[in-house]
C-alpha cells in the first residue's frame, strides 16, 4: 500500500475509470459505478492511518451499480 500512501481521490476514481479494460471475471465494479447511467454525484474521502495504510472511499449519487443490470 505504500505506493499508494499519496493518492487523492482524483488518483482513485482515475484508476478504477481504468478497470474499463477488464476482462471476464476480472473486478469491474468500481468502472461500473462511475460510469453508472443514473449516477450524477460522487463524493470521496481519503484518510491515512497511523500505520501508513490509506483508505479511499466513494460515494455514488444516486445509489446504482446493481448486479445483473448493464451500467449505460
Amino acid at each position: 500500500l505504500e505506493q499508494y500512501s499519496d493518492w487523492t481521490p482524483t488518483d482513485a476514481v482515475k484508476a478504477w475509470a481504468d478497470e474499463e479494460k477488464c476482462v471476464s471475471g476480472q473486478m469491474c465494479g468500481h468502472y461500473t459505478h462511475i460510469v453508472w447511467k443514473s449516477t450524477r454525484r460522487i463524493g470521496c474521502a481519503r484518510v491515512v492511518c497511523d500505520d501508513g495504510d490509506v483508505f479511499m472511499t466513494c460515494n455514488y449519487d444516486p445509489v446504482g451499480n446493481y448486479v445483473g443490470e448493464r451500467p449505460y
